[in-house]
């Protein structure tokens, strides 16, 4: 298994400022979107929206935790996973996966090692969904992506296998940390040594299939950052699935989340509503989980 590392991050700006919005109520979007509320948090936010779009399923499953008596430190705990899969093998798949990653945060007292964490959790997922089966005991030939982050303190980890995104968000920037594990990033060396050109990688047919997901049978790429990123008051991560980001440009997300600013839940739910609104034929599930942290 190849493990990337961020050697990079990008340089943004200084702290967001914050004030408070109460949601309101809309009974013909609560109808068909989920949101989660979790326990408060002096040093962290959290917000969390998910909509099934125009799909059959709701493959998009996400849980998050923040940990301020079970140790010494402030700990959380945030992941996406967006289920592949006939029927509701994928969705099978991506609750499977969530669960079972906070169980094994919540297990470890102390995570000395997070990306080792992280590692060996993809790997025994991978193991775990590759095994599924239905009630006849057939596989369920069912896969996820994962994108997930570790909070210890103010030290930011994150992971994430496949085309789920990771961003930051600090001041008026808006920054992409993991990268697309789709066949585009192949096809972007290609484009380096001169094999193609980038518009023959734009428009290549197979540029947004998955090259790396869990439940492949050995998982190729996980994208993750080995050193902690310190965060800064105020920074906000957002995590997302294919379907919000396929459909909203960055510069919208980045307006919404602004708009809300200390309102995590609302701002999550706003960019869900934003995108479904958009009205998209095949509107694909859509996801996105905020996290704040205020020093």
């Amino acid at each position: 298994m190849l493990l990337h590392k961020k050697t990079n991050e990008r340089k943004l700006m200084d702290s967001v400022k914050t004030i408070m919005i109460i949601p309101g109520a809309d009974d013909s979007f609560d109808a068909l979107c989920t949101i989660r509320l979790d326990e408060f948090s002096e040093n962290i936010l959290t917000g969390v929206s998910s909509h099934i779009g125009r799909r059959d399923y709701q493959q998009d499953a996400t849980k998050v935790y923040v940990d301020n008596l079970h140790s010494n430190s402030l700990k959380t705990i945030a992941v996406l996973c967006d289920g592949m899969g006939g029927l509701n093998g994928g969705e099978l798949a991506s609750n499977l996966c969530v669960e079972k990653i906070y169980e094994d945060f919540y297990a470890a007292d102390v995570l000395e090692n997070v990306s080792e964490f992280f590692k060996s959790s993809i790997q025994n997922l991978d193991r775990l969904v590759c095994g599924m089966t239905d009630e006849q005991q057939k596989p369920v030939n069912a896969g996820t992506t994962l994108a997930s982050i570790i909070i210890i303190d103010n030290n930011l980890f994150w992971a994430s296998v496949g085309d789920s995104r990771i961003y930051l968000i600090r001041n008026n920037e808006i920054a992409q940390i993991t990268e697309d594990h789709n066949y585009m990033m192949l096809l972007k060396e290609r484009v380096k040594r001169g094999y193609l050109t980038q518009e023959e990688a734009d428009t290549h047919p197979k540029r947004e299939a998955l090259i790396s997901y869990i439940g492949m049978d050995g998982v190729k790429y996980i994208d993750a950052n080995s050193k902690p990123f310190k965060l800064e008051d105020g920074d906000i991560i957002l995590i997302c699935s294919d379907g919000l980001y396929r459909t909203l440009e960055d510069d919208e997300i980045l307006h919404i989340i602004q708009s809300q600013q200390s309102e995590m839940n609302t701002a999550a739910r706003a960019l869900t509503e934003l995108a479904i609104g958009k009205g998209k034929k095949n509107q694909d599930n859509t996801a996105a989980v905020l996290i704040k942290y205020r020093d």
